[in-house]
């Protein structure tokens, strides 16, 4: 990691325990290194199985697709290598840029599977009442409707739209079941991430002196306001 994340370095000091896997640089030599996501999963496991007294909270901060894309992934993990069908890709520098992107995807979505794995034989095994929920940051433009690549301003709806996705253990499902049920029905509700706060709080049954604020804003709560604005970058979604 480099200097441009160093809100994530003051963010983990606030943790019982930090795990970097390349330590800290004065410039953004992360961005080219050889490590991959895939080492977190080791670490992930044992973290899992350390015995506790308490409960644990866990963040996995992944390097996901950001670009160079081409970084994101061992090379023998580079399955797309032909023309792919964009009537964007017309040089073989952007030939190039989106291939990389889909392998870098690729292989992301294996880390992601891996990682659910690791977490879903974890909590059945011990009946643990655990929940992991996945998100991204920002997505990414790769020449998909214009002549562009990557994200920035003015914000589009492709870089705009991320995935979010919340796994829950069985024992959670039968503990809270009116929880569970809340979140199924809310697979096609409208959510900003801005609400992560919010939403973390509730799904680790964390109350506030501002519960009014809170009930509102989490994602899960049966009095989540679904119709209000959602702002990319200063932005209203709706106008994208």
């Amino acid at each position: 990691m480099g200097k441009k994340d160093a809100p994530i370095v003051l963010l983990s000091e606030l943790c019982s325990k930090s795990i970097f896997k390349r330590g800290l640089a004065e410039n953004d030599e992360s961005n080219s290194n050889s490590h991959y996501d895939d080492e977190l999963i080791t670490d992930f496991e044992k973290i899992l199985k350390e015995p506790s007294k308490k409960s644990k909270f866990i963040v996995l901060h992944l390097m996901g697709c950001h670009y160079d894309y081409e970084k994101r992934y061992p090379e023998v993990r580079g399955h797309y290598k032909t023309k792919p069908p964009s009537k964007w890709a017309d040089t073989e520098r952007k030939i190039r840029l989106i291939n990389s992107y889909d392998n870098a995807m690729n292989y992301h979505d294996s880390v992601v599977n891996d990682l659910l794995t690791v977490f879903s034989r974890y909590s059945e095994a011990k009946n643990k009442t655990a929940s992991l929920l996945f998100l991204s940051d920002h997505g990414e433009e790769v020449f998909d409707n214009r002549d562009f690549i990557g994200h920035g301003y003015p914000p589009s709806k492709l870089m705009s739209e991320i995935p979010f996705f919340v796994y829950l253990s069985p024992f959670f499902k039968k503990n809270y079941e009116t929880e569970a049920e809340m979140i199924q029905k809310r697979v096609n509700t409208p959510y900003s991430a801005q609400n992560n706060f919010y939403t973390l709080l509730q799904l680790l049954n964390i109350h506030s002196k501002k519960e009014d604020q809170l009930e509102r804003n989490a994602f899960f709560s049966a009095r989540y306001d679904s119709a209000s604005p959602r702002y990319v970058m200063g932005k209203e979604y709706k106008s994208l």
